[in-house]
């Protein structure tokens, strides 16, 4: 290769060719030319790079100041943590007025009354007058939001606490067998307007509040409630109506007010409460004592339903009864119970596909015909035919096989059948004790 200079050019000798380069706009690097970058993008690439390497770094700073305030918060935790273990005991208190998020006035459950604070922890929002709190025993400082104070016995009503059920024991409506109608009817009802409460405020009516579910026993009322939260996923309270009875004045209207009060703080739930007509009969005017204590519970019930402040429309109840007949008029007013479902005893239909429901997995012999069983198990219920399957089993390990057999069935037929007679005339009597008193 030769060169020559000339001024600001070179000559340069290529593959016999000449070509000249003109230094100010080429260079000439790794065997090939190369334009040269003009001063102005130049400083502009600059600038970019520039402008990367500060957005890094302000996204790092970011990443760093988001962690120094978690840190800030798990040390202002731990410091009142260290505190609070390390003080006394605390008041409780209830709130009388909310004069600012900082200036609360609170009564302790001696009578004083105090103009206190709140640690820094507490979310003013969830401070409204009736709240239960607990106090600070040196400043008065309101330390812990508590719940409302209600009736132990609330809790053991709730599925809240128990333990988780496996798949196999979680009832579903596939379990329920000769109830196609009802079961519509009430998912119309209570699931519907849980689901898609827009479709009522479209067309512009409010959803039933409550169902009554009315018909003889061991039809599948309490069964189809607890298939209806599983459905749904929400909280389920069974209350039987007679645990809502006390002895002593006021009681009973108290706990029914708890049992609300529970609700609410579970919602979305399934309130039902069976054998209302222990709280919930026809009222009179020459009644006993007891039978005023029962008045007032119906009263605290009504109110609930739909009083001043009325009950919210994630909270739906399900009334479960025997004797429909003899039920208060107040209570089953539109309005109140707007919707009333009879569990009928089953067809043949629906006893045979009973019958199929509950000996699924069970070792059944092939003389097994369940058509048969239905034809001999008139005015049976879902309860007795579960009993039923379950006393031919019993029949058949009594007889020392791995089966059921169609003659266990049959055994098991009349045992039931023998049961219903003796509970007839046990019922028969009980009623014309009652009517000669």
């Amino acid at each position: 290769m030769c060169s020559r200079n000339k001024g600001d050019c070179l000559l340069f000798a290529i593959g016999g060719r000449y070509v000249l380069y003109q230094s100010h706009i080429h260079n000439w690097r790794g065997g090939h030319f190369k334009k040269k970058m003009p001063p102005s993008q130049a400083k502009l690439q600059e600038y970019r790079s520039a402008v990367r390497e500060h957005n890094k770094i302000e996204a790092d700073l970011k990443a760093i100041r988001a962690k120094e305030k978690e840190i800030t918060q798990t040390l202002e935790d731990s410091n009142e943590l260290l505190l609070s273990l390390h003080a006394y005991g605390e008041q409780l208190a209830t709130v009388i007025q909310v004069i600012d998020p900082d200036n609360i006035l609170i009564r302790l459950l001696s009578g004083p009354r105090y103009l206190v604070n709140r640690r820094s922890g507490i979310n003013p929002q969830h401070i409204k007058s009736g709240t239960r709190v607990s106090v600070s025993l040196s400043t008065y400082s309101i330390m812990h939001i508590l719940p409302p104070q209600m009736d132990e016995s609330i809790y053991s009503m709730s599925d809240a606490g128990a333990s988780p059920a496996s798949p196999e024991d979680i009832v579903t409506y596939a379990d329920i067998g000769g109830l196609h109608d009802e079961i519509k009817l009430i998912k119309e009802s209570i699931e519907l307007p849980l689901r898609n409460p827009d479709i009522f405020k479209r067309v512009g009516i409010k959803p039933p509040k409550s169902i009554l579910l009315y018909g003889a026993p061991g039809t599948g009322k309490s069964l189809i409630c607890k298939c209806l939260a599983n459905s749904l996923g929400i909280s389920y309270i069974k209350c039987v109506g007679s645990q809502l009875i006390r002895k002593y004045i006021g009681e009973s209207a108290r706990l029914v007010k708890d049992l609300f009060a529970y609700a609410r703080l579970k919602k979305p739930c399934l309130l039902m409460i069976d054998e209302v007509d222990a709280i919930a009969t026809k009222r009179s005017d020459d009644g006993t004592h007891n039978d005023r204590e029962v008045d007032r519970a119906l009263l605290q019930l009504l109110t609930e339903i739909d009083g001043f402040t009325g009950l919210d429309e994630s909270i739906k109840i399900v009334f479960c009864t025997n004797r429909p007949e003899a039920l208060d008029p107040a209570l089953m007013r539109p309005g109140r119970c707007d919707v009333k479902i009879e569990i009928r005893l089953p067809d043949p239909a629906g006893r045979y596909e009973i019958l199929k429901i509950h000996s699924k997995g069970l070792s059944l012999g092939e003389d097994v015909d369940f058509a048969g069983i239905v034809k001999s198990t008139d005015g049976f219920n879902g309860a007795d035919l579960r009993n039923i399957v379950t006393e031919a089993g019993l029949g058949a390990l009594r007889a020392e096989r791995g089966e059921i057999h169609q003659e266990d069935l049959l055994a098991a037929v009349a045992a039931i059948r023998s049961n219903k007679s003796i509970e007839a005339e046990t019922h028969s009597y009980t009623l014309k004790g009652h009517n000669s008193k």
